[in-house]
């Protein structure tokens, strides 16, 4: 199932990313729309189709309805290339065929200069630079802080979506049948993070970076303050603010990435933090079941320190906006010095 969904959500995403461009923001807000609108649906279709068709009936249901991503997934279409679409309209197959013989030669000039540059190398600075050119993304160091903080999303952020039910039904003695609506209300409201997110982000009044990441901290704080909970009222208000701001990192990452990297390295850059993401998650949920077990079935202190963790994440992605802010103060700057300079050149003219 990992590996399905995975290859399911990286193209999906990419897709979408490259064929917008003026609001690609909003764009990516509402193609990961989808989630959100699953867990509110299912979390109350599930419980009926357990009553009427037991675990065999639901499990062939639910493969029914995410079989039905082969035939959206049938729709999706790469971006054409301004070669193809000129060829499409001119429809001359001898300019076609003289491009290519053209890109031929260009391709093998090329190989020809790599692999003189290659031999002038030495084996460590070739290795280097076959990395760096493959994946140029690394060299910047806002990459490897969106990097951190995803892994810091992985490990922490599905612990309260994995433990919310159990809570509700130990700590506020909450009926199975009504722990639906807390998931409900959880999915109900990341929806509504993720469309938001997405429109808040192409306003030009708004800072994606300080959105992120105070998500970040809101869901953090949330985590860790959700020990006080003791009724189905606080755990529903709780399971909203946790869906929310989940809803609104969700939407913004791959945006923030798309900014970091540019869209031309956005394929490569957002697969391996999907990598990471995995690789986190798949720790975080056992280590939070092993505290819970060493506190004699005890949530809060699992909560606590994987909320500390979610505040962190958006503690450590802060130096991000405070460079961009940096940056556009230094442009302004040059600006206002340039227009100076000009308008004290047309006095003394």
């Amino acid at each position: 199932m990992g590996v399905g969904f995975g290859g399911i959500y990286l193209p999906a995403i990419v897709s979408v990313a490259t064929w917008f461009d003026k609001r690609r923001a909003l764009a990516m807000g509402i193609a990961v729309c989808g989630s959100g609108i699953g867990i509110f649906a299912l979390s109350n279709l599930i419980p009926i189709f357990m009553e009427e068709y037991g675990l065999h009936g639901t499990l062939l249901l639910e493969g029914a309805i995410v079989f039905n991503a082969l035939i959206f997934s049938a729709l999706l279409r790469p971006l054409p290339t301004r070669k193809a679409v000129k060829a499409d309209k001119s429809d001359r197959r001898s300019s076609v065929e003289l491009e290519n013989l053209d890109s031929k030669h260009a391709i093998a000039r090329k190989e020809a200069e790599a692999a003189a540059a290659r031999a002038a190398e030495s084996k460590v600075s070739h290795k280097t630079s076959g990395l760096m050119k493959a994946l140029p993304f690394f060299g910047l160091w806002e990459y490897w802080v969106m990097l951190a903080v995803v892994a810091i999303s992985g490990f922490s952020g599905y612990i309260p979506f994995s433990f919310l039910v159990d809570r509700a039904e130990k700590e506020a003695e909450v009926e199975r049948k009504d722990t639906a609506l807390l998931v409900s209300i959880c999915g109900g409201l990341n929806l509504v993070g993720r469309l938001l997110a997405g429109v808040l982000a192409v306003q030009p009044w708004c800072n994606r970076y300080l959105l992120y990441l105070s998500a970040f901290i809101i869901s953090g704080v949330g985590t860790f303050f959700s020990i006080y909970c003791t009724t189905f009222t606080a755990f529903a208000i709780y399971g909203g603010v946790y869906g929310f701001t989940g809803g609104i990192i969700i939407a913004l990452q791959s945006v923030v990435m798309t900014d970091i990297v540019g869209i031309e390295n956005f394929s490569k850059a957002f697969g391996i933090s999907l990598l990471v993401l995995g690789a986190a998650a798949l720790g975080g949920t056992p280590t939070a079941g092993a505290i819970v077990d060493a506190n004699n079935g005890s949530f809060h202190l699992a909560f606590m320190i994987f909320g500390a963790l979610m505040a962190v994440g958006g503690v450590v992605f802060l130096p991000v906006p405070f460079s961009k802010f940096l940056q556009a103060c230094v442009k302004r700057r040059s600006r206002n010095s340039a227009a100076a300079a000009s308008s004290a050149a047309a006095v003394d003219a």
